[in-house]
């Protein structure tokens, strides 16, 4: 066992120490220990599993931490490059106010041999 394996293991029951004077419900504990007894190793492979579920959940939340400053980062950089809108509601006919929006681009599609007897103006070849 490693030094972070034991102080996890410790911070698992320090929280169950907290747990103790909770109520709890007498069936659901009868039956818990009841389970215990049939099955004394329980508690190491549950430990394990505590252990391998908070690992997770640290890296997990890390992982979230890093993506909202992430988005954070691009949101901020995405409104640095919008332009302000000058002008009213008709400013932008008449030149003023926020920039025209590019043209898409049409994608191209390959060309197609004609059926025979078809025009060449609707096969999209030229005569």
């Amino acid at each position: 066992m490693t030094p972070q394996e034991r102080d996890v293991i410790a911070g698992i029951f320090d929280r169950l120490k907290q747990a103790a004077n909770q109520p709890r419900d007498p069936e659901a504990e009868n039956y818990i220990a009841q389970r215990l007894r049939e099955q004394p190793y329980a508690p190491y492979a549950m430990a394990q599993a505590v252990y391998v579920q908070e690992t997770a959940l640290t890296n997990l939340q890390a992982q979230v931490e890093e993506l909202q400053a992430q988005l954070r980062d691009l949101e901020s950089r995405q409104q640095a490059e919008t332009p302000a809108q000058n002008g009213g509601f008709l400013s932008g006919i008449f030149g003023g106010g926020a920039a025209a929006p590019r043209p898409r681009s049409v994608p191209s599609f390959p060309q197609r041999a004609a059926p025979e007897g078809a025009s060449a103006a609707w096969s999209g070849q030229r005569p």
